[in-house]
């Protein structure tokens, strides 16, 4: 599976995808859910090494910033690991990895490790930040901010106008 980099990369390779095959809305469901289940396990499969642990919040809502980056004494930030992706430690989050087929050919995406609303909440915990893998909705956002979401919304767009071109050919 190739790494995309950028939303356009990833548009791109998915119109490519879908133009050079004749799917139906089925297989292409499936086809865009098991790339979703993909996704996490890539955001998921962090291997950096880290001294002491950057997510950690300070003891006070002063020392550290939303995404994690610590302050320095003068009030400017320092530099902070990368949220993504989500480093292995035991590998049993991205082993409870499930995508399962509902009716109609609907799907779900779960993971059934008890510590993982905690490690996956968007908002993080009073302990941690959030990391930005999975999505939620806030009544003064358009759309839920998340990886995941951002890149289904890409492939669904991909998918839409390969659709329309295959449509409107004469």
């Amino acid at each position: 599976m190739a790494v995309h980099r950028t939303a356009k990369s990833l548009y791109d390779a998915q119109l490519a995808r879908f133009r050079s095959s004749k799917m139906s809305i089925v297989s292409a469901t499936r086809m865009m859910a098991s790339q979703g289940k993909d996704d996490l396990y890539e955001l998921l499969s962090g291997t950096a090494k880290y001294k002491g642990h950057p997510f950690a919040r300070g003891q006070s809502a002063a020392s550290s910033t939303a995404m994690g980056a610590r302050r320095s004494i003068k009030g400017q930030k320092s530099s902070s690991a990368p949220l993504r992706p989500i480093n292995v430690k035991t590998g049993r989050l991205r082993a409870s990895l499930r995508l399962n087929v509902g009716p109609a050919s609907s799907y779900d995406l779960s993971v059934s490790t008890k510590y993982a609303r905690y490690i996956l909440h968007p908002a993080g915990t009073r302990k941690m930040v959030g990391r930005g893998v999975m999505s939620w909705h806030d009544k003064n956002r358009a759309y839920p901010t998340g990886e995941l979401t951002k890149r289904h919304r890409l492939r669904l767009r991909a998918y839409r106008d390969s659709f329309k071109k295959a449509v409107s050919r004469p």
